[in-house]
């Protein structure tokens, strides 16, 4: 058989697609390839560790109260499942009598677990995140391409493809923690009931009753999907008949088998606790960075700046436009008329949005999260309604290379994401910290940068036979960190400033930065901006210097060899710390 027939054979058969379905496709598998190279290639960010410890603990002794009040443990043993099975004789991990596990040193036991296993932590890192990538991906794109096609036949292959360049969704599902989980199974809890208003049967009171169930064991504040279906319900209660109370018991089955599987039978107090315990928490506030400000109490600006800064401008656009086109169908109609899979795609985001504005625990994007799968969806009607129209169909199809253009450039640092109108990626750092930008994600990076451009200069002037003195002079330097990994573990030789993490961290090394023939200072955006400090300005000096380089759009690492000023303002803050020898070398050198 010739080339020109397999061509040929080809060019019928793709013949047969769609343009909008080969567009899903194609996306869809560039999806796969993005969520790969990010799950490979960010370090642990700030909570992975506890949450995969706090799995690993529920699955090995049924204990729930070691993390239990801070988060349920659905989510968590999702992602430890293959540890705690597959695996489990090979992690030595701390037994319950050790201290850190006695005293709930919850980021302790999760740091053993990660960098003190038989396994690398690489290993353990990829798996817990594969496992829940391949759980709820999939669930994401089912019910996406379900509920978009309920609203119009067509808008499923949009669904998807908006889905596969979604930057927030795509950084989150990335990651061993819990809130694409969260986000999913609301999205599932309010597509099945809305479906259950329609038309009530027994499976979708069952289905309903699991998706209800598994979002209240991945948050203890996804407790509010009560009243916010019941909010949706209310607007259709000319609908309600005996058959909808009749069947709407048959949820209690599947909410109690949910419970009982997750918790073992046992512990089910601990549920209370922990909510009551993450309540007074949220109302205690935490402090917060927000445009150049600092806050404990939080802003009503903060979440809707988030989202209009962090959201791809494509599904912005398309968005805005799918809500205007909706309300033009429906225009001049009681709110009861409007069939609820198309109100639950105001109420929903706008109950998120909601929430999050008078919260006092501003701390990430990620809390809004559950307004992204009723924005693509929305997006999704838009275009799939535009597209059939010219000369809108060019605009459409510009809107999608222009998102897939803006997510694919920024891969794999997509929790780092910052739309161009927002000035990119780059500037993020300046408007928002913690989890919007810098969540500890960048160490394996900043190693291979050190190394890249050092170790690779010391050796262009070494022979072949001394390659590997020149792998031993990777620099130590001076490192101002947030997060919970380990600088050590990717190879970084450093002297700690101004840490902000629940793990303690001990010099790595004997030897002074002070002492090397360059001076560098890597420092998180979290704590260049003192989101976390007593004294917020403490790196208030670097602001008015040029970075060597901004590592994952996380880390930002200066030169300060030969810059007095900088050097005696780092002094300073050692000096402050308690450091007076590293403060004092700071100074001699500063003097030369």
């Amino acid at each position: 058989m010739s080339a020109a027939f397999f061509f040929k054979e080809a060019r019928i058969f793709i013949g047969k697609f769609k343009a909008p379905q080969l567009l899903a496709l194609f996306l869809l598998a560039l999806m796969f390839v993005w969520s790969n190279s990010a799950i490979r290639r960010l370090s642990v960010t700030y909570d992975e560790p506890v949450h995969i410890a706090g799995g690993y603990v529920a699955w090995k002794w049924g204990d729930y109260h070691f993390q239990g009040l801070d988060h349920p443990p659905l989510a968590e043993m999702i992602s430890s499942a293959w540890l705690s099975f597959k695996m489990r004789r090979q992690l030595p991990l701390a037994n319950p009598q050790d201290s850190a596990y006695r005293n709930h040193w919850i980021y302790d036991v999760g740091d053993a677990l990660l960098y003190h296993s038989a396994l690398s932590h690489e290993l353990i890192l990829r798996a817990c995140r594969w496992s829940l990538f391949l759980v709820f991906a999939p669930l994401l794109i089912v019910v996406l391409w379900l509920y978009a096609k309920k609203l119009s036949p067509g808008s499923e292959y949009w669904a998807v493809a908006l889905l596969a360049v979604e930057p927030s969704l795509l950084a989150h599902g990335a990651l061993a923690t819990k809130d694409f989980a969260s986000a999913v199974f609301i999205l599932a809890a309010v597509f099945v009931w809305c479906l259950f208003l329609e038309r009530p049967t027994e499976l979708k009171a069952a289905l309903l009753g699991i998706f209800v169930a598994s979002a209240m064991l991945c948050k203890y504040t996804n407790l509010v999907i009560w009243p916010l279906l019941v909010f949706i319900g209310v607007f259709h209660w000319r609908q309600w008949t005996l058959t909808h109370a009749k069947r709407i018991s048959v949820m209690v089955i599947p909410v109690f088998l949910i419970f009982l599987f997750c918790y073992q039978g046992l512990d089910w107090h601990v549920y209370g606790e922990g909510a009551r315990s993450t309540w007074a928490r949220a109302a205690d506030g935490r402090w917060s960075f927000f445009w150049g400000e600092h806050s404990k109490r939080g802003w009503l600006l903060y979440f809707p700046m988030a989202f209009l800064m962090k959201t791809n401008l494509c599904h912005l656009t398309l968005a805005i436009a799918g809500y205007v086109l909706v309300a033009g169908r429906f225009r001049g109609r009681r709110f009861g008329e409007v069939p609820a899979t198309v109100m639950a795609l105001l109420l929903v985001p706008a109950g998120a949005m909601a929430m999050g504005m008078i919260s006092t625990v501003q701390i990430g994007h990620r809390h809004i999260l559950t307004c992204y799968p009723f924005l693509i969806l929305m997006a999704s009607v838009a275009a799939n309604h535009w597209s059939r129209r010219a000369p809108w169909s060019w605009v459409v199809w510009g809107l999608m290379a222009w998102g897939v253009i803006s997510t694919g450039r920024i891969s794999p640092y997509f929790l780092s994401y910052f739309n161009e109108l927002s000035g990119g990626a780059s500037r993020g750092y300046q408007f928002f910290t913690d989890s919007n930008v810098d969540w500890g994600q960048g160490l394996g990076e900043l190693g291979q940068y050190l190394k890249t451009h050092f170790v690779s200069a010391i050796a262009t002037k070494t022979d072949k036979g001394a390659m590997g003195l020149a792998e031993s002079s990777l620099p130590v330097i001076y490192l101002s960190y947030f997060g919970s990994g380990d600088p050590g573990a990717y190879g970084i030789g450093y002297v700690p400033i101004g840490f902000v993490s629940n793990v303690v961290r001990r010099r790595e090394t004997a030897q002074s930065p002070a002492l090397s023939p360059k001076i560098i200072l890597a420092v998180s955006a979290t704590n260049l901006q003192g989101t976390y400090y007593a004294k917020k300005d403490a790196f208030e000096f670097l602001k008015s210097r040029k970075p060597l380089a901004q590592i994952a759009y996380s880390i930002l690492v200066y030169d300060l060899t030969g810059d007095r000023g900088a050097i005696l303002d780092l002094a300073g803050l050692f000096d402050g710390a308690g450091n007076t020898a590293e403060a004092n070398l700071l100074r001699r050198r500063a003097q030369n």
